[in-house]
């Protein structure tokens, strides 16, 4: 098996959301999405979260294929704010096609989505999940 895309995906993922108007709109100036949680970064905000990768091969290729977790924090606008948020997301991301140094994306796919009111922090939550298949160059 080739060298794995997990890292090179989250880099290529990333930029691909920074760089949308819509999302910029919605996430501030400058752009809320992390990798990880911000401590005082403000809402809305978009994280990375969990990941899962499976090996996803054949005899002709070596690929990977990736389960995608994205938490969407807001604030205010309650679950109306999060779902407009969230499509905007599911929009840039759904059939995406961006560079992945030393691999290719074959499918970005939008999976499910939850949103429910975090009462503990006063948040609500949306956690997307997207399903990717890349493969080595």
């Amino acid at each position: 098996m080739s060298a794995d895309a997990t890292w090179p995906l989250q880099k290529g993922l990333l930029s691909h959301l920074r760089t949308d108007l819509s999302l910029k709109k919605h996430l501030g100036k400058p752009i809320r999405i992390y990798d990880q949680q911000e401590k005082g970064g403000g809402y809305p905000t978009l994280v990375l979260g969990d990941s899962h990768t499976r090996a996803w091969s054949s005899a002709t290729f070596d690929g990977q294929e990736h389960d995608i977790i994205l938490n969407l924090w807001t604030s205010d606008g309650g679950s109306a704010a999060s779902k407009e948020i969230a499509g905007a997301v599911i929009d840039r991301l759904h059939d995406a096609d961006f560079p992945i140094p030393g691999h290719a994306l074959v499918d970005m796919q939008f999976a499910s989505s939850e949103t429910r009111y975090r009462e503990d922090r006063g948040l609500f939550h949306c956690r997307l999940t997207f399903k990717a298949l890349t493969v080595s160059d």
